[in-house]
């Protein structure tokens, strides 16, 4: 199992960010993400995956984690 990009915690839960750039385009490359984010899931633990193209607009990026991770660490 391969250690996450990131990992935020808050409100007695977890959430899991993966960054992904191109090499996470191949079809293998693709299922172990998938397989990854299964065992995260049976865990209670949501992923996040966003596109590395993400990371270029920081603002972006910063508004589409606070709503993902607000969402899932304090659900109404």
């Amino acid at each position: 199992m391969r250690t996450p990009d990131f990992v935020v915690i808050g409100n007695g839960r977890a959430t899991v960010i993966e960054v992904d750039g191109r090499a996470h385009h191949g079809t293998t490359r693709r299922a172990d993400d998938h397989t990854r984010d299964r065992h995260w899931e049976r865990c209670g633990v949501h992923t996040i995956r966003i596109s590395s193209e993400h990371t270029e607009n920081p603002a972006t990026l910063k508004e589409l984690l606070h709503e993902d991770i607000t969402r899932r660490l304090w659900p109404s």
